[in-house]
């Protein structure tokens, strides 16, 4: 049996929570600028600073949509895909990884999905159907270069369906 060699490895593009990133940015500044007039608004009625829990709150809405940036941030970073030459493993998970693996000779199409968002930063959505009884269709979201690592997934396949004629499935309707 030949040696199990990393074809390639990757994580999903960042840019796939670019909404809630902007979100984030956007709901941060919108409660500073908030903030900040209501706090001038009442040194100039009350003519006296303002109590020191309006800072506390002010201080949170800026902190909590960047904390919520952040942990989409370090989810998409925690997910990894490998394809090899024998098989497609992908890990999920930030403090508990789950991992799946699909045989390669269980491949049976493959789908791009690529919305015009998307295609501006050239990533896409690659869709496996497979035989897996655990996954007949697996999806890998946001991947750079999708067209890409689609031949490279399609080249794998035909080779390890074809290597000596050791793998083969028969499917049955």
């Amino acid at each position: 049996m030949d040696q199990e060699q990393t074809i390639w490895k990757g994580t999903p593009s960042q840019y796939i929570n670019l909404k809630a990133y902007i979100l984030c940015v956007l709901a941060a500044a919108v409660t500073l600028f908030v903030s900040l007039s209501i706090q001038s608004e009442y040194t100039e009625r009350h003519g006296e600073d303002t109590p020191s829990y309006f800072f506390i709150l002010m201080i949170a809405g800026v902190i909590i949509p960047l904390v919520i940036a952040l942990w989409k941030a370090f989810t998409i970073k925690a997910n990894e895909y490998i394809l090899t030459n024998q098989r497609f493993i992908s890990k999920v998970g930030l403090f508990g990884k789950h991992t799946d693996e699909i045989e390669l000779y269980r491949i049976k199409d493959y789908h791009i999905e690529q919305p015009f968002f998307f295609r501006l930063f050239n990533i896409g959505t690659i869709i496996l159907e497979t035989s897996d009884r655990t996954h007949p269709t697996y999806t890998l979201r946001g991947v750079p270069h999708p067209e890409q690592l689609r031949d490279n997934i399609r080249t794998n396949v035909e080779h390890r369906r074809n290597e000596g004629g050791r793998v083969r499935e028969i499917e049955m309707t």
